[in-house]
């Protein structure tokens, strides 16, 4: 299978409403972990996930205009693409972050 059937499933409305449904809750989630009280420095965990996430999205995009990058995966809607490409690195950012938050807190 190559890459560009893998993502053929993103055309699809199932495809693309669960990649942005799931995007869309999973963010919403780490956003209410963000302002439960207890730990502090939740929000900026948030935060440099979110300044990650845009870089990561606006990195697709220059490099997908001018042509360096060019892959199948930039073809689904453009729904599509801001779930994959900004909401799907914030939470991937904030995961690698609280990983390094909770290894700091286990180490000496």
């Amino acid at each position: 299978m190559n890459d560009c059937q893998a993502i053929e499933f993103l055309h699809s409305p199932l495809g693309g409403a669960a990649v942005v449904i799931g995007a869309v809750l999973t963010v919403a989630g780490l956003l209410v972990w963000a302002r439960r009280p207890g730990a502090p420095g939740r929000s900026t965990v948030v935060l440099s996930a979110s300044a990650l996430g845009v870089c990561v999205a606006g990195l697709n995009l220059v490099l997908d205009t001018a042509g360096v990058w060019q892959s199948c995966s930039y073809r689904p809607p453009l729904i599509v693409l801001g779930a994959m490409y900004l909401l799907l690195p914030i939470v991937f950012f904030a995961l690698l972050l609280m990983g390094y938050r909770w290894l700091v807190e286990h180490t000496r």
